[in-house]
């Protein structure tokens, strides 16, 4: 087994010494392909002939010089109806996005150590999110955030450096991320149109589902539709059009018009507007010294409407997303619930794949997601006790505080990437957003677990989240359900 340290070495050096690696005689290397490399990822499907049933350790390269990853092939292979494949295929995250995808290279590791580097050459390639130019980059001693102004100013990159500064947190697809999303009430349908469903596969109808990131549906030869941001105010002299930021402080506000998250695909590359496509928003971003402050405004545009709300049919009552994140290398969630700590982990007796509460005045505003290492062989970290904390606050809707809860899911499904260390979650607040009251939540991301004191303070994280900013906390003093 190639151990974790061996992931310091140069991608150029292993690729190089990969064909001498030694192995049992008789032995028949690890076998399997490639059907996507993108600048976030790649997937395919792979397993050891010498043991088919047990999964084998997926190695991935992305930059030279730079750490890879560890994944697990141990999810539905789904691009091959042959069922030596089944259960076999993998999803894996670069430990960050890349700017291009020259230079990839996935390596199988048997269970008797040797080695099988998979041909990329053919392998279809999509470089969706074009980094270099559409993501800004801001930067603080204690942490780094990636913003994607190609893909609505969603948060796709999120760097604590105070543990291990070159692995991303955040889920970077864009139906992941750190971002926000509405829903339609159960039920709810959209006309297709007469259209066909290529985008997803299936029959189901489309759903109202105005996402900040965009849609799932392929545009342009790429892998989704993205949401462009469309207006920018900075208190930072150049904010809007930098990529980089580097211990730079005050706020950036992007201008954004979500998207339908599923949409009817369009051959020609035509994203058509519908008049359920109709919210804005805008989302600000305030960098401090140790933490990202992320506070959103969202609308409906009633003239689109004709004037009014649409009907139930388009949008009625749901949990909206306020926010969501999708965070990887996460094997374990703190939180506060009836006034009491609570730790949940894949491992722990306690476990369920997912734990919903409604908030009260007892309940924490937090969550605190660590990457702990607990099975090095199935459950490989890369960065053992990386971890953030996201507080988050919602603000009267329509004069009205709403049902919220709080939702924790540790995925260890088939489509969780870098598996099984993917873990959700979001403040879920039950209502119907109308025109013409602005919906607005606020959130805060901290590269410090809950128990830790941030520098010039005296009083743990979580406590400061759950106290008022009026006696020197982070709570507002419209925070619903206090």
């Amino acid at each position: 087994m190639i151990r974790r340290e061996q992931l310091l070495a140069l991608f150029v050096v292993l690729v190089l010494v990969a064909p001498f690696l030694a192995r049992p005689a008789n032995a028949a290397p690890p076998v399997g392909f490639l059907v996507h490399i993108s600048d976030i990822d790649v997937a395919g499907c792979g397993y050891d002939p010498d043991s088919p049933g047990v999964p084998i350790q997926v190695h991935v390269y992305a930059e030279a010089g730079f750490p890879g990853m560890i994944g697990i092939a141990d999810r539905s292979c789904p691009w091959s109806s042959d069922p030596q494949w089944a259960g076999r295929g993998f999803w894996i995250q670069y430990r960050r996005p890349v700017s291009s995808t020259n230079q990839v290279g996935v390596a199988l590791i048997g269970t008797a150590s040797d080695v099988t580097w998979l041909p990329t050459t053919g392998v279809p390639r999509v470089n969706a999110y074009q980094r270099s130019s559409q993501t800004l980059l801001v930067g603080t001693p204690s942490y780094q955030v990636g913003i994607s102004k190609r893909f609505g100013a969603a948060v796709v990159e999120y760097y604590n450096r105070r543990i291990d500064g070159t692995l991303n947190l955040i889920h970077s697809h864009v139906g992941a991320a750190f971002q926000t999303a509405l829903f339609g009430g159960i039920g709810d349908e959209i006309p297709r149109d007469g259209r066909s469903y290529t985008c997803v596969g299936g029959t189901q109808e489309f759903w109202w589902n105005p996402t900040q990131a965009g849609a799932l549906c392929p545009q342009y030869g790429g892998m989704f539709t993205p949401t462009p941001v469309w207006a920018c105010e900075t208190s930072i002299p150049g904010g809007c059009s930098a990529t980089t930021l580097e211990s730079t402080y005050g706020w950036v506000r992007f201008y954004v018009r979500w998207r339908n998250f599923v949409y009817p695909y369009d051959p020609t590359d035509v994203y058509p507007y519908r008049v359920y496509d109709d919210v804005y928003g805008s989302v600000t971003y305030t960098f401090a010294e140790d933490y990202l402050e992320a506070e959103w405004r969202l609308w409906r545009d009633g003239a689109a409407a004709g004037g009014n709300n649409p009907p139930p049919s388009r949008g009625g009552p749901n949990y909206q997303q306020l926010p969501i994140l999708f965070g990887v290398q996460a094997t374990e969630l703190t939180y506060k619930r009836d006034g009491e700590i609570s730790i949940v982990t894949r491992t722990s007796p306690s476990f369920a794949s997912s734990t919903n509460f409604q908030i009260d005045a007892d309940d924490g505003r937090w969550v605190s997601i660590r990457s702990v290492q607990y099975d090095p062989a199935a459950d490989p970290v890369m960065a053992p006790n990386a971890h953030l904390t996201l507080a988050s606050y919602m603000k009267a809707h329509a004069g009205v505080c709403r049902p919220r809860y709080f939702q924790f899911d540790l995925a260890a499904g088939t489509n969780s990437a870098n598996p099984p260390q993917y873990a959700v979650v979001q403040s879920s607040v039950y209502f119907q957003p109308q025109f013409p009251f602005y919906t607005e939540a606020r959130a805060l991301l901290f590269p410090y677990l809950h128990s830790e004191v941030l520098p010039g303070r005296t009083t743990s994280l979580g406590a400061l989240i759950d106290t008022p900013q009026s006696t020197g906390g982070f709570m507002p003093s419209w925070e619903c359900n206090r």
